[in-house]
């Protein structure tokens, strides 16, 4: 992404939230895709996502703070892990605000690559 010009913000599932109503950063972007669900969000036709989000429990710590099952613990119970779960609770890391312009083309700008390489040469 870096590579590709993008700014990047390195995010770490066990850091300290941004809002103190949570345990950590996973909680917290966990609790923002179940609002965003709430809100009328449609999520995409990906096996497995559906079980991913329905997989954690939550509960809360002595400070009165949301926190999710801890992914080792889902592991064993399920004997598997969350992973398009949290790919998708990724997307909730940082407020986004709404764009002046169409986020495509913001995208198509700011993906400009720096290589000869041509995808439609190998077909």
């Amino acid at each position: 992404m870096l590579q590709l010009g993008f700014d990047v913000i390195a995010v770490n599932f066990g850091e300290r939230a941004i809002d103190t109503g949570y345990s950590n950063r996973r909680a917290e972007m966990w609790d923002g895709m179940k609002q965003w669900l709430e809100d009328g969000g449609v999520l995409p036709n990906i096996n497995g996502l559906q079980a991913d989000l329905s997989a954690p429990t939550y509960s809360f710590d002595a400070s009165n703070r949301m926190k999710l099952e801890h992914k080792d613990e889902i592991r064993k119970r399920l004997g598997a892990s969350t992973d398009l779960g949290d790919a998708l609770a990724l997307t909730f890391a940082m407020p986004v605000t709404a764009a002046d312009e169409p986020i495509h083309l913001q995208l198509l700008e700011n993906s400009r690559a720096k290589s000869d390489y041509d995808p439609m040469e190998a077909i």
